[in-house]
């Protein structure tokens, strides 16, 4: 909450050192951090400026930890939302977990469903990150026409609802998640 971005990281560097992985700080520790913080913005136990100053020190985090560079010939995904959804944090946190198990992973914010689809060929997968129902309708039909495509999509966040998709899309329920299925889907592209 003090958006301290420093200390965040010197936390996270000692827990390093204790043998914590990355994935395990983002599921077990920054994620649910985050949600505390979101929850008490929305009950208005937490101004604004407040809940900015968190998520912009969980950004500076994730960028400081991220600077794995995977090789050049890595499979590519595409980190996205659509037009609409401007929720950065799940999306830099998905770029970091890719990146992390070796893939070269580019983020997008706020596509056009038809943009995604015409990426699709070129990637082996979509993470589709979808943070509320103002955005859903475009999320659903991005992946839906993704999928179709031939190209896997994995899907996080809150905004999704129950809904579950067709073949080749799957719902990622942690950032652990997202890399066991992430990793195999690029062994046979």
């Amino acid at each position: 909450m003090a958006g301290n971005s420093d200390r965040a990281h010197g936390v996270a560097v000692e827990a390093f050192d204790h043998g914590l992985s990355l994935i395990d700080l983002l599921d077990d520790v920054l994620a649910p951090a985050l949600c505390v913080v979101g929850e008490r913005w929305q009950e208005g136990l937490v101004r604004h400026t407040q809940e900015r100053i968190a998520t912009a020190a969980a950004e500076s985090l994730l960028e400081r930890l991220t600077a794995r560079t995977p090789p050049p010939d890595a499979p590519l995904w595409l980190v996205a939302t659509v037009r609409g959804d401007d929720h950065r944090i799940g999306v830099r946190m998905a770029t970091a977990t890719l990146a992390d198990a070796g893939l070269r992973v580019r983020a997008a914010y706020g596509l056009h469903p038809a943009d995604l689809v015409a990426e699709a060929p070129a990637l082996a997968g979509l993470c589709l990150s979808c943070s509320g129902p103002w955005s859903v309708v475009d999320a659903r039909s991005a992946a839906a026409q993704v999928a179709a495509a031939g190209t896997p999509v994995l899907l996080g966040g809150r905004g999704w609802g129950e809904w579950e998709g067709a073949a080749g899309i799957t719902r990622v329920p942690s950032m652990a998640a997202l890399a066991s299925l992430a990793a195999p889907q690029t062994t046979t592209a």
